[in-house]
């Protein structure tokens, strides 16, 4: 599995995490915890002039992208693997002050996915 934070409006990629595999029980959830941290990383004067930008204006939007390979099993029934492929745009965050934190603007985003056969 791979998850990527993305800043679309300039089309960086800021940070990848590779999760570890893992097997969810039937009608669950599972919550995949990740580090998606960028500092430290080169973004550019321009990625700079247009987060400062956005911040100026009181948010910041970034995009989430999910690549996996998933199996479905019921019973003695499975699935071969297929490519799963989740992008979740437009995940904001906004910002009172530089002290503060962010806040996560829009907790109910909706995501695409798809599946493609290998």
């Amino acid at each position: 599995m791979e998850i990527s934070l993305l800043y679309p409006s300039q089309g960086v990629l800021l940070s990848q995490d590779y999760p570890p595999p893992f097997s969810q029980p039937k009608k669950s959830r599972t919550t995949i915890e990740s580090d998606l941290s960028f500092n430290g990383v080169y973004l550019g004067s321009d990625v700079l002039k247009a987060m400062k930008q956005d911040l100026d204006r009181g948010s910041l939007s970034f995009g989430i992208r999910i690549l996996a390979i998933v199996r479905y099993k019921s019973g003695k029934w499975k699935t071969r693997s297929q490519f799963m492929r989740a992008y979740c745009g437009g995940v904001s965050f906004g910002f009172t002050s530089n002290n503060n934190p962010g806040i996560f603007l829009n907790p109910y985003q909706e995501c695409e996915v798809y599946l493609y056969s290998k």
